[in-house]
């Protein structure tokens, strides 16, 4: 399985505060250590991450995240 993160937008709220969405893209496949392309059929699910970030010490770090699925393959 793997999942492609896109499209991150994010907005500071304060001096150690921020909060973001990035859009996520979820493949799933028999052999992903595979090198030879691998068949699709489509994407498992397409959704966002709905993201709190405060700052640290040592940077940025997550403080929240919500995922908010928007479409769901059914089988």
């Amino acid at each position: 399985m793997t999942v492609r993160m896109h499209n991150c937008a994010l907005t500071r709220v304060s001096s150690h505060e921020a909060c973001g969405t990035t859009y996520f893209t979820f493949y799933s496949a028999p052999d992903l250590a595979s090198r030879d392309p691998l068949p699709l059929n489509g994407p498992v699910m397409v959704g966002e991450y709905s993201d709190r970030f405060v700052l640290t010490k040592h940077g940025w770090r997550f403080s929240e995240r919500v995922v908010v699925p928007q479409f769901k393959r059914d089988s």
